[in-house]
């Protein structure tokens, strides 16, 4: 007997994992590329601070 399962995970949430790990491992510059890159931001901030990013 053979169970077959999907898994949906939404690609942005994929970004927000790695963007997670880089900032984990204190690679700011590639989460900062990734971020630009993508236009996927981990975090909550107001546009003014985005913007000075």
């Amino acid at each position: 007997m053979t169970a077959e399962e999907t898994l949906n995970i939404k690609e942005e949430d994929i970004i927000k994992l790695i963007l997670d790990f880089l900032n984990l491992r204190r690679l700011h510059n590639s989460m900062l590329a990734l971020e630009k890159e993508t236009g996927v931001i981990n975090g909550l901030y107001s546009e003014d601070v985005l913007f000075l990013r």
